[in-house]
């Protein structure tokens, strides 16, 4: 237990990187958002960054998208104007189910 804490501690103090506070915060047994997770798992993918901060460039790994230091960001979705149709027509249910 007392080695797991140094370990803890030393790797504190070495982190720096986007999602190494989160990776430490989960190794801690803390509870992490969704956004934190990701940060968490490209900071241990990359061994903490410590050949600097970069682009992975593993186009092929499912959390690339929102890789902290990605150049490639995932693109906007687009609605179709059936998808927005659909939208309005429960947004305007729901409101009158409200006003009731």
């Amino acid at each position: 237990m007392k080695q797991e804490k140094r370990q803890l501690k030393a790797m504190e103090e070495s982190m720096t990187g986007k999602g190494s506070a989160d990776l430490l915060k989960y190794r801690e047994g803390k509870k992490l958002t969704s956004s934190q997770s990701i940060r968490a798992k490209c900071a241990e993918c990359m061994g903490n960054y410590e050949d600097g901060r970069k682009d992975c460039t593993n186009e092929g790994c499912p959390l690339y998208p929102w890789m902290p230091y990605g150049t490639k960001k995932r693109a906007k979705k687009q609605m179709n104007e059936e998808t927005k149709e659909k939208l309005r027509e429960a947004l305007k249910i729901a409101r009158e189910k409200k006003g009731k």
